[in-house]
């Protein structure tokens, strides 16, 4: 990839309002004791570069200092949706920042149905991998920009999750993303970029992929924004 590329994705990242990064979860517990299920794990590790496909990305030692100081609102969810199985606004749900990373602690009633699930397919290995939705507020990029350093995040109003597959730039969580959160001149440079092109069709429903729907039903009112932007923005035959 020329290095004129990598600048203007490296610079659509900086856009990007919301992320997430997944960690193995064989470091992952769940115990149960007193009619509760804790949950202890590493969301994400520091000063490990892992590959996102196009760069190299590194979460720097201290890049959660400033946001734990600030006391971030965070849930834990299963997949990055649905009810939450525990909260930092009540105590539920502790983040430490260690020599290893960033780890959270999180109790739930046992009795609790979805925290019972989740806990018995953590155990099982169904559930096999953990993750984080953040904000990137303070980042570096080498001069070739194939390697990037994650210095400072922002986790209030993200979440800690127990995920079935992690997600990185290249997966629909993260496109969902880029088509709701990026301009649509932004969004429109994206157009030739062979893995965008790829995601914004894997985003698509099937049949607007084949343009058997005409423009004029794809609304808000029955598909979500995101769907209705990458048609707008689909590639040109």
């Amino acid at each position: 990839m020329e290095l004129s590329a990598r600048n203007a994705k490296a610079d659509l990242l900086r856009e990007v309002r919301r992320e997430v990064r997944r960690a193995p979860a064989g470091n992952m517990e769940v115990r149960t004791a007193d009619g509760g299920l804790t949950f202890r794990g590493l969301a994400s590790s520091v000063e490990s570069p892992y590959d996102m496909g196009w760069y190299s990305e590194t979460v720097a030692r201290g890049a959660f200092t400033k946001t734990l100081s600030e006391n971030p609102d965070v849930v834990l969810l299963a997949n990055h949706e649905g009810l939450p199985l525990a909260a930092t606004r009540n105590g539920s749900l502790t983040l430490e920042q260690t020599d290893a990373g960033l780890e959270f602690t999180a109790t739930a009633d046992a009795a609790d149905p979805d925290a019972a699930r989740i806990a018995a397919k953590v155990e099982s290995g169904l559930l096999s991998e953990c993750s984080f939705a953040f904000r990137v507020t303070r980042q570096d990029w080498n001069e070739s920009r194939d390697e990037r350093t994650l210095q400072e995040i922002d986790l209030n109003r993200g979440d800690v999750s127990v995920v079935t597959f992690g997600a990185n730039p290249n997966t629909a969580v993260q496109m969902r993303s880029m088509l709701t959160e990026l301009d649509d001149d932004a969004l429109a440079e994206l157009r030739d970029d062979p893995e965008m092109l790829g995601l914004m069709r894997r985003l698509m429903p099937e049949l607007v992929i084949k343009e058997e729907i005409a423009p004029t039903i794809i609304t808000p009112a029955n598909v979500s924004a995101f769907t209705a932007r990458a048609y707008a923005l689909r590639p040109r035959s």
